[in-house]
């Protein structure tokens, strides 16, 4: 297309029929930058005038604006999205300019071709303002010739990064290594009480007291239960057929059930619990230094003595 036409497009794509008055000030102020040669002080201007009141003729010059900076891809993407809002409102010139624009820029830009060594869910790869959903295929970016940095993560596993240099009008293979693994977190350990029983003295050490008192309870639940579970026998034995005392009241079902769990748990507490209150004894007896701790479990607390007796 000849210049003059060029230039008669670009000329007469003003922000709009009724922009907003921001929009055309800064659209004028826009195109008197770049017509003194001062694109980059012009380029601003027009994507805050496009923001405000978008237009067609503002998209065509932001457009031209960043082509004149050095800015391919992202003329190349304006131009093509020029070209589609032309079609859409049927404006065969600014079409066909837009068209021709994209494609001289498209054989100028320089492209990165990614590619994963071992694809994962949710893998974005983000380069130059670009996301990219990184999955078995890979995926070209367009991009400014030069440094670039790629970036590529996913949920759970830790990021990766590197910086490479495209040449101009090149295509350059970047392969995303494997991602590691983000190691899940250690549970933390269950809190521990601990009692330390202090030197002999004029106090009693309050760890075999401690002792001694849970020794003794776990002695009397033990012998409770013992004596409710024998008197639940007895009853049962005496109302078997043929017995002097069948006409005991019946034992239920429900205490049947229960005296099944209730006599070996009564004899183990009473079992504990003298352990514990002879330890509690000795301990106390000869003043020895020791831990009583209480460890919370799932299945309830846990008591455990350490030290020397």
């Amino acid at each position: 297309m000849p210049l003059l036409l060029l230039s008669l497009v670009l000329a007469a794509a003003g922000p709009g029929p009724a922009p907003s008055r921001n929009a055309e000030r800064l659209f004028r102020e826009a195109r008197d930058l770049l017509s003194s040669g001062r694109a980059t002080e012009a380029c601003p201007l027009f994507e805050e005038s496009h923001a405000l009141d978008p237009a067609l003729g503002t998209l065509l010059n932001l457009a031209d604006c960043r082509e004149k900076t050095g800015q391919l891809v992202q003329a190349y993407l304006r131009f093509n999205e020029a070209a589609a809002w032309a079609q859409r409102t049927r404006e065969g010139k600014r079409e066909e300019v837009a068209r021709q624009r994209a494609a001289a820029l498209k054989a100028k830009l320089s492209w990165v071709a990614l590619s994963s060594a071992a694809p994962v869910n949710s893998l974005t790869v983000v380069i130059q303002g670009f996301r990219v959903n990184l999955g078995q295929t890979p995926e070209s970016v367009p991009v400014d010739a030069g440094e670039v940095e790629i970036l590529a993560e996913a949920p759970g596993f830790v990021s990766w990064s590197t910086r490479v240099t495209v040449a101009s009008t090149s295509v350059l293979p970047v392969v995303v290594p494997p991602l590691a693994q983000i190691a899940a977190p250690r549970p933390a350990p269950p809190p521990t009480i601990e009692v330390t029983a202090p030197a002999p003295g004029p106090a009693a050490p309050g760890g075999a007291i401690a002792l001694i008192s849970i020794g003794g309870a776990a002695l009397v639940a033990g012998g409770v239960g013992l004596a409710l579970t024998l008197t639940t026998y007895d009853r049962t034995v005496c109302q078997q057929p043929g017995n002097p005392c069948a006409s005991a009241p019946t034992v239920t079902r429900s205490q049947f059930e229960q005296l099944q769990w209730q006599y070996p748990a009564s004899w183990v507490a009473v079992g504990l619990g003298a352990a514990a209150t002879v330890a509690g004894l000795v301990w106390y007896a000869r003043g020895a230094r020791g831990t009583l701790a209480v460890i919370p479990t799932t299945t309830g607390p846990l008591v455990v003595l350490g030290g020397e007796f």
